[in-house]
């Protein structure tokens, strides 16, 4: 397994998730559902693709810049799992073991350069598109 690949099977999953669960998709959410997942799950996929940024996720670990682990990667997709109730789903996400949070792991810290979401070292944290730095907010 890749680095992409993980990425990709997550990604898959939630999208599979965010199908199943769409009509609960909640009414207060920032944004509509066809924005955030497109229109079908081949869509939601192929977004999914687009914001990763596979190539660049390939330099960074090439460059050092995340750790790749892919041990810790298919130990997390062995266990994860997802709530048997959608609204759970919405507000929580899925079920991520322990080895989730290892399989990658980025080195920028909160407030730090970043490309993609997987540089910054927090779990929660993404890459703001803006600023490219690290952000939990």
């Amino acid at each position: 397994m890749t680095a992409t690949d993980f990425v990709g099977a997550l990604d898959h999953g939630g999208c599979d998730e965010a199908f199943t669960c769409m009509s609960s998709y909640p009414n207060n959410a920032p944004n509509t559902f066809a924005s955030e997942y497109g229109s079908s799950n081949a869509q939601c996929y192929d977004l999914s693709v687009a914001y990763e940024n596979y190539s660049v996720i390939n330099s960074e670990i090439a460059a050092g810049k995340i750790t790749w682990n892919p041990t810790d990667a298919a130990t997390c997709l062995a266990g994860l799992t997802y709530p048997s109730s959608c609204s759970t789903y919405w507000n929580n996400g899925p079920n991520y073991p322990a080895a989730c949070k290892t399989a990658l792991v980025g080195k920028a810290a909160d407030g730090s350069a970043c490309l993609v979401d997987w540089d910054c070292s927090d779990w929660n944290a993404y890459c703001d598109g803006t600023s490219h730095k690290c952000s939990t907010n």
